[in-house]
């Protein structure tokens, strides 16, 4: 498989040594990469889903009550259509489950079983974000920083539709590709902005200044972590 090396910028010197040294993987996308993510925040929703045996919280009310009461209604349901939004806002996932027991607080009384079973699940979910949250906002991060390359590239070929016949190819052999998020690699400072980039009789101002910036906080990220 031939790729170019500027379509992704994780692919880094020290990320092609682990691969010569026999470290097994998978070679993702950067769209594959982000679906995977997708489909860990979809398991989330799936775990309260599952906890709500009795659905109150899977479907909308339409019933003229509810809309009086509740002004910001959030379901389930609902969630799974905000997936996207939430690849690169988990703050906003926190936020929509907690909106969904809040409600129920909300229209329910204390006694009766919806806001009972909403004080559970609610406590359970509160708890499982808070396990998960580092491996979150990590997996946000990362989204944000591709999106970002992403709509980089676009821009380039919409300046110059011949833009990455200029850029370098690199095969990547199936299944044999170890992929290593640059905040965990050690040495960054020895990892050329070049390599990233390495574009045929381009000049260096073509580099994504955001994504180059992105290069020295994380080496400053990974120095610090290996303190």
């Amino acid at each position: 498989m031939w790729i170019h090396r500027i379509c992704d910028y994780y692919l880094t010197e020290e990320v092609f040594q682990n691969f010569g040294d026999g470290i097994n993987g998978e070679y993702l996308c950067m769209l594959c990469r982000q679906d995977k993510r997708k489909k860990y925040i979809e398991k989330i929703i799936k775990i309260a889903e599952k906890k709500d045996q009795r659905g109150w919280f899977n479907e909308s009310y339409e019933n003229d009550q509810y809309k009086r009461i509740i002004k910001n209604p959030m379901f389930f349901t609902k969630m799974r259509q905000n997936i996207d939004k939430y690849l690169v806002n988990v703050q906003m996932l926190k936020d929509h489950f907690d909106l969904i027991f809040t409600n129920a607080y909300n229209y329910n009384k204390p006694k009766e079983r919806p806001y009972k079973d909403a004080e559970v699940i609610h406590e359970f979910m509160r708890k499982l974000i808070e396990r998960k949250w580092d491996g979150l906002v990590m997996k946000q991060d990362m989204s944000i920083e591709e999106q970002h390359h992403q709509k980089w590239i676009t821009a380039q070929i919409a300046i110059d539709p011949d833009f990455l016949e200029k850029s370098e190819d690199i095969e990547v052999p199936p299944k044999k590709f170890k992929f290593i998020p640059p905040r965990f690699i050690s040495n960054l400072e020895e990892v050329s902005v070049k390599v990233h980039y390495k574009v045929k009789d381009q000049p260096g101002s073509n580099i994504a200044p955001s994504v180059v910036e992105q290069n020295e906080s994380d080496k400053q990220s990974s120095n610090d972590a290996v303190r």
